[in-house]
């Protein structure tokens, strides 16, 4: 019997949601393992050939997790992948500074670069100019899952292979060729070991309610990924083995799962026609597909960078027709049922659309789920295509962890750097201060403190950016040239059919498209800056410059007794008779006044409106500490232990449901100890309203 026809026969799959996590985390748990007998092998290894490629030492580092690396198999999933290199459980992201691994043991080779890039990102960072920065980005890659489904490993090695019998080919190229074929090879290994693990695991009587799926992982593990995808179940063992093998090993994080709905679509479609698949089989499958980032992920630990992992849906595909099919719908479905908080879900739309994946979108937002984001395919095709970008890649366009854009064939090498734009502000504004931070690269700010209209301040202030910002690519182009060489990527590179034709790793501009760019924060905050700067200073010149710089230079430190009218209210209520009257403007009270005071504000205040319309919050103290549990200082019976006692009882109080209907007529939830110093706030503010009364 064939081994399509054994599957055929198989029972359906069913998502026990459950128990996969129950099972996940029994691995993951203990997470990081162990890997220094493979990192022994290794070392070994670079001992006695110090002068092999960087390539070259990559593919060794296959090669040991192909032989020696643990594989594990959830027996609650039909797919696999789950190779214990020795990462952190939480690493879909940073690699760099290097992480816990073998994937990462090529860069703990060169550590003068890791020191000095550090020392200078350290710098920089301290002063609030970047935030995030690597000399390469690490989290927002996507391994071509495209071409692992269509063309297998084994196709990617035919082409490879084909190439290297051009004669025209360096030593160097030669040698990427060649280790690239080779890591693909122990990519098919590690496949092979999978299904060797699930058939060992199906004979085993503690297994015997999950052979069916266990057979089914062994019989698919043995084509999957090293043969091209022929059904809707070994699509999705292909997309999900090659991007967790890519994080396992590759050394960087692989963010992007891929436009799900797009690649499946067409496998579904003919599995169900041809009756080796059921809708709600499919639908059970996605569920678990969708599921796997979320079991792995423990949210309870500090995020390295955060969880990032995205599925896209919708959009078009290379022809410009829209993507909307039964897949879509199931993904939708699965988030709508099991409300993952992984990953997140990227919904591209256009106006070509139909009403009901509107809805659906509309529909799954308002769950209030924090995983998803929405793309306007109509403005980022035509903005990507005005880069220079082949129309057909452009359609193909994916979203990163943090929402960057990628097209078909592109490697961003920088999305993950973040620039300060209100801090490259104030260098236009503070030379002299931000000079000395540059000092040790030899970059200047000109100074638009001079400047006698605000179209010459903007000029320069928008000379400024562009000249440091042409100065941190220069700097960030010079960092990631070691790119190449303390971490090439061979199985990212494989997954590109232009590394093949070009013979060029990712890391050396392999990939179609090869970009650069930060990422940005603060540039509201810098609109709004500037268009204070213009009206205050050039347009109304209530303020100089000169005043503008001592205000921000001083943060604008003023307090309620700099006020020429603070008047001093004897209770609540009276304050805000006062307010809802017009005698005073701003009311100083806690926070959720307005609330207690609602009925009376129409009520006993004769206000038409209510206290919500009349009234906005226009700034907020820092907390304050609210009700006391006080005792006397002289009493005799306050001892220690007794006010230890005491204390630890009220704590008690608020650990308990039945404790905290009994505070909750005070609309406490519970107690902390205290210490005089919480209080020098509340001892200031008393001052202050002495010294008020005092001037009255």
């Amino acid at each position: 019997m064939r081994v399509r026809e054994v599957l055929d026969q198989m029972s359906a799959y069913k998502f026990d949601k459950a128990r996969f996590f129950a099972e996940c985390e029994a691995v993951y748990k203990t997470y990081p393992t162990d890997v220094s007998a493979m990192e022994d092998i290794l070392n070994r290894r670079l001992a006695a050939q110090p002068d092999a490629s960087s390539m070259r030492k990559k593919v060794w580092v296959y090669e040991v997790a192909a032989a020696h690396a643990a594989v594990h198999i959830f027996p609650a999933s039909p797919f696999y992948a789950e190779l214990d290199t020795g990462r952190e459980r939480n690493s879909i992201t940073t690699s760099f500074p290097p992480q816990p691994g073998l994937h990462c043991w090529l860069m703990k080779q060169y550590p003068a670069f890791t020191e000095s890039f550090l020392s200078w990102r350290e710098h920089y960072e301290a002063h609030g100019v970047l935030n995030g920065c690597m000399f390469m980005d690490a989290s927002h890659h996507y391994a071509n899952c495209e071409t692992v489904v269509e063309k297998g490993f084994a196709g990617i090695q035919a082409e490879t292979r084909a190439r290297l019998k051009a004669s025209d080919l360096s030593a160097h190229e030669r040698d990427f060729l060649t280790c690239m074929d080779e890591v693909c090879e122990q990519v098919c290994r590690i496949a092979d070991r999978f299904a060797q693990q699930a058939a060992r695991m199906a004979a085993l009587p503690e297994y015997a309610g999950d052979e069916q799926n266990l057979r089914r992982i062994a019989q698919t593990a043995c084509r999957i990924p090293r043969q091209p995808a022929q059904t809707f179940y070994e699509a999705l063992c292909a997309i999900w083995f090659t991007r967790e093998i890519c994080n396992a090993l590759d050394g960087f994080g692989f963010a992007v799962i891929g436009h799900i709905d797009r690649l499946l679509g067409p496998f579904y479609t003919r599995d169900v026609k041809a009756g080796r698949l059921t809708p709600e089989e499919a639908q059970e499958m996605v569920d678990c597909f969708v599921s796997m980032t979320d079991a792995r992920w423990d949210l309870s630990q500090e995020l390295p960078g955060g969880t990032n992992a995205d599925l896209v849906i919708g959009g078009c595909d290379r022809d410009g027709s829209i993507v909307c099919n039964d897949v879509t719908t199931m993904v939708i479905n699965s988030f709508r049922k099991y409300r993952f908080a992984n990953p997140k879900l990227q919904c591209r739309i256009s106006a070509r659309h139909p009403a009901a994946y509107f809805k659906q979108v509309g529909e799954l937002a308002a769950l209030g789920l924090n995983v998803l984001s929405v793309f306007n395919d109509d403005v980022i095709i035509r903005a990507n295509e005005a880069q220079g970008k082949k129309p057909e890649d452009c359609r193909l366009y994916l979203a990163g962890g943090c929402q960057e854009i990628l097209v078909d064939h592109e490697v961003n090498s920088r999305a993950y750097t973040y620039l300060n734009l209100v801090q490259m502000l104030n260098g236009s504004l503070f030379p002299e201060r931000w000079n000395e931070v540059f000092a040790r690269d030899g970059f200047r700010f000109e100074s638009a403190c001079e400047a006698e209209d605000f179209e010459t301040f903007y000029r320069i202030v928008m000379r400024n950016y562009q000249r440091e910002i042409d100065f941190l690519a220069a700097r960030y182009s010079k960092f990631g040239s070691n790119w190449k060489t303390i971490n090439p990527s061979l199985l990212l590179s494989a997954t590109h059919p232009s590394c093949i034709r070009k013979a060029k790793d990712v890391s050396e501009g392999g990939a179609e498209y090869n970009t650069d760019s930060f990422a940005v924060s603060g540039t509201g905050t810098v609109i709004d800056s500037l268009l204070a700067i213009r009206q205050a200073v050039y347009l109304d010149k209530i303020v100089t410059m000169d005043g503008l710089r001592r205000a921000l230079q001083e943060n604008f430190e003023k307090n309620i007794t700099d006020l020429p009218h603070a008047v001093q209210s004897d209770s609540y209520g009276s304050a805000f008779a006062r307010l809802a009257s017009g005698q005073v403007d701003i009311l100083c009270t806690y926070a959720d006044a307005r609330r207690d005071y609602e009925d009376e504000w129409i009520g006993e205040y004769g206000m038409t409106n209510s206290i919500w319309d009349d009234t906005a919050v226009v700034g907020v103290t820092p907390a304050i500490y609210n009700d006391t549990i006080s005792v006397s200082k002289t009493s005799p019976i306050m001892d220690d232990d007794f006010k230890a006692a005491l204390s630890e009882a009220f704590i008690n109080i608020g650990n308990t449901e039945e404790g905290k209907e009994v505070i909750a007529i005070y609309s406490h939830n519970g107690y902390l100890p205290a210490q005089s110093s919480d209080y020098d706030s509340e001892r200031a503010a008393q001052e202050m309203i002495q010294s008020l009364n005092s001037a009255g």
